[in-house]
């Protein structure tokens, strides 16, 4: 099979394909004495579809649990955000739009700031807006939910993608899911990974046929259609030493990372909201190793101030009480904002971005970097800088940071005044000049999914040229041994929290070149966890030797 298996297992059941009704949009335009009366009708839609996404609300929390069911609470954000209304609004006053087809054009003119994106979490995000418009729009066509509901035997679902609204009838009958689009950072991939389903996104062959009996192996990237019995049987085996398996992780949550002959290597969370927080302490992860600032800034309709920015750092790291790593805004690129205009750029990837951004823009700079000290007073918060490419760059990054601190003893506002410092390394250029930065960082956290496409590169996105793209490349094994040990020379921890850190095969061989941290999606945590502890550090150390 083709694709990316976002859950590891073994599933078997009946195919159900998932089949997508057309929505036919009305064109007509509405005369002005029908406004006032269309002005009801979509609000009396609204508060039909508000109320049917609190019952989905409400059968996620029984399900799966309560960080599942968030998604819901953002929905309805979403319904009630007073910029879409008034913009549906509009054109129903002004364009003489019908209600439907005024939603259905809100949705396309909001989507196209969020589907330009590369970056798959937040690209993602789109899919929220259009879940909920379109669920909007069913409500006033009259078209009934999704058939999920009325699924009642063991299946393996097959779709182009589905939508938060169907992951709630993600019951004990959904076995397996094969979807066409989506990415390993959907939500129907969060839903389907802390269910533990096993699911592939990017399947590219031909659907097999409604009601086929299907053996899915997400971990060996094959499926069997109408498996012969001794197949089936053997299947059949499989799947029950994985549930005892499964149920033997639970047992990890509060172990730490510890290898077989005792030692210790800390296992984080990549969180970029609070419910990722709750999600790393309920798979056994003891801290945050990466927050993903920039996820605030695209969210909000204008520059997040100190205040906003300090009560989300806060809510995080209160919630964790363990340590946070909080990467500053990590913007450009592929990622943009709705309230900034960036200047078109031939090559954005290598552009003004992530930090050299900050730095031209130090006003906004300073108010994430207050923000951030303001919450080290009470939690063993440190401060990672993006993409750094020069030791000069990091001067920059800790005069204003300075400056910051400076500004809140003017205030009178408490910090922490020796708060730790980091960067990422992601540009080749630093992982061979790590001893000129001696004495200006803390700790160094390896982006390894940046530092594979700049050392490759190779742009992962890129189908035509994906499968060049590999973490395991020698070059790539090589530069991480060089920074573990440029690091521990100065006595500065290593982490790594690229998709390297959240896969078992590589998170060892990460353990195997001295990496002190691993951080990672927080529904990988406990497999992780549980390779490291089955691990013998000694043996690892020796493999990778002399590479």
């Amino acid at each position: 099979m083709t694709g990316v298996a976002v859950f590891d297992g073994i599933s078997i059941g009946k195919t159900w394909l998932v089949e997508e009704k057309e929505i036919s949009i009305p064109e007509y335009s509405l005369t002005d004495g029908d406004i006032d009366d269309e002005l009801s009708s979509i609000e009396e839609w609204k508060n039909k579809h508000g109320e049917n996404l609190k019952h989905k609300k409400d059968m996620i929390l029984e399900t799966v649990g309560e960080e599942e069911s968030k998604i819901f609470d953002a929905h309805l954000e979403i319904l009630n955000d007073p910029e879409l209304e008034a913009t549906i609004i509009g054109h129903i006053k002004n364009d003489h739009m019908n209600g439907v087809k005024s939603i259905y054009e809100t949705m396309q003119q909001f989507l196209q700031l969020f589907k330009g994106i590369d970056d798959p979490y937040i690209r993602e995000r789109a899919v929220d807006i259009e879940d909920v418009l379109t669920g909007w729009i069913k409500v006033g066509l009259g078209i009934e939910e999704s058939g999920l509901a009325s699924i009642s035997e063991d299946v393996v679902l097959f779709a182009n993608d589905l939508t938060p609204s169907d992951t709630v009838h993600f019951t004990s009958f959904v076995k397996g899911v094969v979807l066409q689009e989506g990415s390993v950072t959907s939500h129907t991939a969060i839903v389907a990974k802390a269910k533990g389903i096993p699911t592939i996104v990017g399947f590219k062959e031909l659907m097999p046929k409604q009601g086929q009996v299907v053996v899915l192996d997400t971990k060996a990237m094959a499926m069997i259609v109408e498996p012969d019995q001794e197949t089936y049987d053997t299947y059949m085996e499989k799947v029950k030493e994985i549930e005892v398996y499964k149920a033997s992780l639970a047992k990890l949550k509060d172990l730490p990372g510890l290898t077989e002959d005792g030692h210790e290597i800390e296992i984080f969370g990549n969180v970029g909201a609070l419910e990722d927080a709750h999600a790393t302490l309920d798979n056994g992860g003891f801290g945050v190793g990466l927050l993903r600032t920039e996820l605030i800034y695209m969210e909000s309709k204008d520059w997040p101030t100190e205040e906003e920015q300090y009560k989300i750092y806060y809510d995080i790291a209160s919630t964790v009480n363990e340590e946070v790593i909080i990467r500053t805004l990590d913007i450009g690129g592929d990622k943009v904002l709705p309230y900034y205009k960036f200047d078109h750029e031939e090559n954005p990837f290598l552009g003004l971005r992530a930090l050299r951004f900050c730095l031209k823009n130090q006003d906004i700079f300073l108010t994430q970097l207050k923000a951030i000290l303001r919450v080290s007073a009470e939690f063993p918060v440190k401060v990672m800088f993006p993409m750094v490419g020069a030791v000069s760059e990091l001067i920059e990054a800790r005069k204003v940071l300075d400056l910051a601190k400076a500004e809140l003893r003017e205030e009178g506002k408490a910090f922490n005044d020796q708060i730790p410092v980091g960067i990422m390394v992601e540009i080749p250029s630093v992982v061979f000049a790590l001893d000129m930065f001696e004495g200006l960082i803390d700790f160094v956290s390896i982006g390894t999914n940046d530092l594979c496409q700049y050392t490759l590169a190779v742009d992962r996105m890129n189908p035509e040229v994906a499968y060049l793209y590999d973490s395991e490349n020698i070059s790539i094994l090589r530069m991480i041994k060089h920074v573990v040990k440029s690091c521990h020379a100065m006595n500065v921890k290593v982490g790594v929290c690229g998709e390297m850190a959240g896969s078992v095969k590589t998170g060892l061989i990460l353990l195997g070149l001295g990496v002190d941290e691993l951080s990672m999606s927080p529904a990988m945590i406990p497999y992780v966890k549980d390779a490291i502890r089955k691990a013998s550090y000694k043996e690892l150390k020796e493999k990778y030797a002399s590479i």
